[in-house]
This record gives structure tokens, sequence and C-alpha cells, in this order.
């Protein structure tokens, strides 16, 4: 009888898990996309994270058919490198730094293969515009690469004009202004909010700003933008826009592998909060916490900082990695610590409102404050002294590590599924 009774209430207590879980999506989808999750919402993730993310794979998939521009993939394209030879987007994607903004590149890969896809535009309630927007800014906007993108007699700057002509043709663009078409536009030239005043940032500005007033077909379609969506001069706010998670770098190590080293941060120390933080780690009151929680021998470089370390496989062999702003408060770095099983450590609140709303960030990592060292060394002594967090996020990390890996396709579900969504709320 015990055991029937125990069994009952196991059963009982999982339905109520299962349903409290399903009402959280449920609430996450109901909000706009700049808001994210409350606070309490956040509060039952972090008890529940894993049975979360089991259910944000399962539930975020592209059930809506979808229409490909096919003649925009522009086939006959080349890009060539600055000896003028003509290169594949394989040897392209090689450099990191183009690599971080492939989103365009991946979206069209698995778009052209994806089972919601339809050849009949009559039959589609979204529209994709497969044209590789960000390898086009940057072939144009960064004159130190020196790479161009041409389609026949067109290159670079020039494509978008006849993307945007392209789309006017479009009966389909055309019959409701562009309010199902979705584009990715997620290369740093696309962004007008930098934080650090330089000649490329201005350049950057401008291109912006011009493109936004130049090609009005593509300022009308929704979007996967640069960081913050909120820039009205170059992302319409009558669409749906999302921002870009960045295409990580995932490294071939062994899974639970042993850690060799504490805090990490693979990157340069141009400004004052990066410098503070190292020099922070190294005081005499982290010494203490180091005496206390590690063992020095097994150990001797405890944390790994600098920015001529080689990615691979340097970056998996830290347990936490800080994310700190550089020229704006976004990078790629999260998603390439969390691809390779280091937990993120913001240090900005506003580096959460830069990424998709629908993953939990704030679950799936740590915060630090920068702007006192008293408050900082404090939040690393909470950290280092919580082990049972860090496994647990951890564990997640690695267990659903296809949620923030481009090459799966599962980012392309994920982005598609919320455009659909948000979409038909404004068609209706």
């Amino acid at each position: 009888m015990m055991n029937k009774t125990v069994c009952l209430f196991l059963i009982i207590f999982l339905i109520f898990l299962f349903n409290n879980i399903i009402l959280l999506h449920n609430n996450l989808l109901r909000k706009e996309p700049d808001l994210g999750l409350d606070e309490h919402l956040y509060n039952f993730v972090n008890v529940n994270l894993t049975a979360y993310l089991k259910q944000t794979k399962i539930e975020f998939i592209l059930k809506t058919p979808f229409y490909v521009y096919e003649d925009l993939i522009f086939p006959d394209a080349i890009i060539r490198n600055e000896k003028g030879k003509g290169i594949s987007y394989e040897e392209y994607f090689e450099n990191p730094n183009n690599r971080k903004h492939s989103d365009d590149y991946w979206f069209m890969r698995f778009a052209l293969n994806h089972p919601m896809r339809v050849k009949d535009p009559d039959k589609a309630k979204l529209f994709y515009v497969p044209s590789l927007m960000n390898v086009i800014a940057l072939c144009h906007l960064n004159r130190y690469l020196n790479y161009t993108y041409c389609v026949n007699d067109k290159c670079n700057y020039q494509l978008f004009d006849v993307i945007d002509k392209y789309l006017s043709n479009s009966e389909w663009f055309q019959r409701n202004n562009g309010v199902d078409h979705i584009i990715v536009v997620s290369h740093y030239g696309f962004n007008t909010q930098w934080k650090i005043d330089t000649e490329t940032n201005n350049e950057s500005t401008q291109f912006a700003i011009n493109f936004g007033k130049d090609f009005s077909n593509i300022f009308n379609c929704n979007k996967v933008v640069f960081e913050n969506t909120s820039q009205h001069k170059i992302v319409n706010q009558k669409r749906v826009n999302f921002p870009s998670m960045y295409v990580g770098r995932l490294c071939k190590v062994p899974k639970n592998m042993k850690k060799k080293h504490r805090f990490i941060f693979l990157g340069s120390f141009k400004n004052s909060e990066r410098q503070n933080i190292r020099n922070w780690l190294v005081s005499s009151e982290v010494k203490k916490i180091r005496k206390k929680l590690q063992n020095r021998k097994a150990n001797k470089r405890l944390d790994l900082f600098g920015n001529n370390i080689k990615f691979c496989p340097f970056i998996a062999y830290g347990k936490y990695g800080f994310h700190v702003k550089g020229d704006t408060f976004g990078s790629g770095r999260v998603i390439d610590l969390l691809l390779n099983g280091v937990i993120p450590i913001f240090t900005e609140k506003e580096q959460y409102d830069i990424l998709p709303y629908w993953i939990p960030f704030k679950s799936l990592s740590y915060f630090v404050p920068i702007h006192s060292e008293s408050l900082f060394l404090n939040s690393i002594k909470e950290i280092l002294e919580n082990e049972k967090k860090y496994k647990k996020i951890y564990r997640a990390s690695l267990e659903f590590q296809e949620l923030f890996d481009y090459e799966t396709g599962v980012p392309f579900d994920m982005y598609m599924y919320h455009f659909a969504k948000h979409i038909a709320k404004k068609i209706k």
C-alpha cells in the first residue's frame, strides 16, 4: 500500500512539474521579444534548468511553411581574397572574426533543406531572404581584409541594391510590404551604438544609417540583427527583430575533461574594466580564497588571461570565463564559452538584453559587478563556494550544447519558430 502511495505521489509531482514547465514556456511566448523572463520565472528555471532546456529543444521547432527566394542565394557569387584569388565559403569562415557573424550562412544552409520549406510561394506563410548580408557588409567595410563579394558585374554594396530591387518586384513581398519576410543582417557593420569612439566604429555607424535609408524594402523585413534591436534609424520597429546569438567555435576535446584553470579570459585588456578584473584576481583577498578552495600544487597557473593564447584547446581548460564589454556590450565570447563547457560570467546587466530572450542565459551563467572591487571579490567568493550550482550549469551546457551550435540547425529552428509566432500576430 505504501509503495502505491509513493508511486501515486511521484506521478502527481511529475505531472505538476511538467505542467509548470509548459506554463513557463507559454508565459515566455506571450512576452514581447525584448523583455525576456520575469524574475520569478527565472527562479523557476534555475531550479528546473535541465527540464526547461529539454522543453525548449522539443517545443521550439519550426512548423510553419516558408518559401526561400533561391535567386537571392546568388549561386554564381565569388569571394576573392586580398590577392584576388577566389575562395570558398568554408575558407572565408576560417577567419574567426568572419565566422562569428556567419549566422546568415547557416540560416541559408538549413533553410534549403528544412522539411517546412515549400517550393510554391502561394503555400508559404513566411518568406526567407537567403542573401549573405553579413558577408557583403564585411567585404564592403573591412578595408584591411580587402575581400570582394561579386555577382557578375555587381560587387559589395551594389548587391544590396540588387536585393532591394528584387524585393520591390516580388508580388509576395508587396502583398504585405515585407511583414512576413525574414532576413539576417547581424554583422557589426549594421550597428550605431558603440561604447568606444573610433574611426572604424564611426564608419560602421554611417554605413548602417545609409543602408537603412537606401534600401527601404530590406528595411521592411523582419530581422536577426546585431545585438541591440531598438536602433530606430536602422531597425524597423514595426517588424519583429531578434538579436543575433553569434556563431561560436567548438574545440575537439574530451567531454568532462579535467579543468586546468579556474577563470579564463582570452582577449585584449584594452579597457579599464578588463584590467581591473585581472588585477583584482591577484589581490591578497583572492589569494585567501585560493588557499581555502584550491590545491595550488595541483594547479600552478590558477587563471588564464591573455590575447595571444591559442583558442583551441585552451578555452576548454577553464571552469569560468569572463564576458566583459569591448566596443559594444556583446561578443561571440558567450557562445564560445558555453560550447566548450565553460560557464560565462557576465559583467553588465545590458549583456543579457542583447541575446535571444527564449534561452535562459541568466540561468546558464553568473553575474558579477565590476565597478567596485569589494563587490566583485564578494561575488567571486560566492561563485567559488557554490560547487553544486557550477556542476548543474556545467552539465546542462554540455547536455544541450546543440542549442548554441549553429551547425546543428537547432538555432535556425528556434529563431524561425519565434519569428512565425510573432509575425502571425502582426498579420491577423
